[in-house]
């Protein structure tokens, strides 16, 4: 509805919703060349294809340029014409579509096509460790540290461009002389362990069901006039029924502004709802008060859509990731505490002395793995994950995955998993709900 849209504030617009208006922006001025940095990141898989769509056309009849950043390996295979593979501030690998698609050259490219989700895999290839900061390594390829392949050489000298081909290069000692030829790399995963420290706070044994939602209602009211009467209402979640049990994982996928994200904070009694009902653990949440509330905290936990909005730009990682704990009193002293975020930056792939910056010093996706550690950081029962992983390359991603799927083995998590990739939740899933115009539509395996 463009007309109502356009009168409407950024706040009150869904994260697919402000990722179209800003793609808006950028082609109203009809530029001879657009970069798109992750144009369809926070988009379902409809939009993205009908903005994609957009970007083709637009450049088929203005013959504009398009440089696409992106993650997403699907987009490049449909969009791209040429790719440019980067790591850590340096293009590694650069082919065409066709050539990167049948033979990636680089140990690291191969890393990227090996962690693609594939529910065929009990777990995901990852790679192990972090990308080191911009600038800390003056010799050497940059890629050696977290590569099966690297030996004396790698960290030693750096790699010169080879041309492969006159379509194809690399930047790797294995391609330097003649007939040098690319070696498969297994990935063995070495990314996934399970937390430490801090007990769950609800004893779950005797109750099967998680989470049990009824006929779950969240209208917003329309105001309208100089004395703000109720003229109408959005029905955001209309009617939605829906229960997760111990140890299992459902996928609400959707449309963006469907409203799957007001869904998952009603669960949480961050929105209050209109009507329905909410059990956890068998104890109903809607009416209960603060204090009551507080209580189920610890075992209910969200990861948020938009890294740059849910972490305290004034508060340093260490600060950010022991603020649950301290407000729950869970996880022993200081020293304990410290332990535990040092393990978690581990699982989430960051450097241990990430814990001493602030937020403003990480990219998007190293952003969204502290909120990842922050949601785990008190071992919760129930973890809504509102796109996790919608910010992170495909390696980051599988290793985010592996790790969710093995802590759920572990400690019979539940997840309810909202998301626009559809690879992911064939990954990680036990069942799929899909929502439309506020309500689920279908539900199956």
């Amino acid at each position: 509805d463009p007309a109502r849209r356009v009168d409407e504030y950024p706040f009150q617009l869904s994260g697919g919703m402000k990722q179209r208006v800003m793609i808006a922006m950028a082609l109203a001025g009809r530029p001879k060349l657009l970069i798109a940095d992750e144009p369809t990141t926070a988009l379902d898989v409809t939009i993205q294809a009908q903005v994609l769509q957009l970007l083709r056309d637009t450049q088929d009849k203005s013959d504009m340029g398009i440089l696409l950043i992106t993650h997403d390996l699907g987009v490049v295979a449909e969009n791209a014409h040429r790719v440019g593979v980067m790591y850590a501030g340096q293009i590694v690998e650069q082919a065409t579509r066709e050539q990167l698609f049948a033979q990636p050259l680089h140990p690291y490219t191969q890393k990227l096509f090996a962690a693609l989700p594939d529910a065929s895999r009990r777990t995901l290839v990852s790679i192990p460790g972090s990308v080191p900061p911009l600038g800390s390594i003056q010799q050497g390829c940059r890629f050696a540290a977290r590569c099966d392949l690297a030996w004396e050489k790698c960290r030693e000298q750096t790699p010169e461009w080879t041309r492969v081909s006159s379509q194809q290069g690399v930047r790797c000692h294995l391609y330097e002389g003649q007939g040098a030829k690319a070696q498969e790399i297994g990935g063995e995963d070495k990314s996934v362990h399970s937390p430490e420290g801090v007990e769950p706070t609800l004893n779950l044994e005797s109750c099967n069901l998680l989470l049990n939602v009824f006929d779950l209602r969240v209208h917003f009211p329309i105001r309208h006039g100089i004395l703000q009467r109720v003229t109408g209402a959005v029905k955001a979640v209309d009617g939605v029924s829906l229960d997760i049990p111990v140890g299992r994982t459902l996928a609400l996928v959707g449309e963006s502004g469907c409203g799957k994200t007001t869904l998952g904070k009603a669960v949480l009694q961050l929105i209050a709802p209109t009507a329905g009902s909410v059990q956890f653990a068998g104890r109903e949440l809607i009416g209960l008060k603060p204090r009551e509330l507080r209580v189920q905290r610890a075992a209910m936990q969200m990861v948020f859509q938009d890294p740059y909005a849910s972490l305290n730009p004034r508060m340093r990682v260490a600060e950010i990731l022991e603020e649950g704990m301290s407000a729950m009193r869970i996880g022993g002293g200081s020293v304990s505490r410290q332990a535990h975020i040092d393990g978690l930056l581990d699982k989430v792939g960051l450097a241990r002395t990430a814990k001493w910056r602030y937020p403003h010093e990480f990219s998007g996706g190293q952003r969204q793995r502290i909120a990842i550690a922050r949601a785990l950081a008190v071992s919760p029962k129930l973890l809504i994950c509102d796109e996790p992983t919608s910010a992170l390359d495909v390696s980051v991603q599988a290793q985010i995955l592996n790790l969710l799927k093995e802590l759920q083995q572990e400690l019979k998590l539940g997840y309810l998993f909202i998301t626009h990739n559809l690879a992911v939740v064939d990954y990680l899933a036990h069942e799929v709900c899909v929502m439309y115009l506020g309500r689920i539509v279908e539900r199956g395996t």
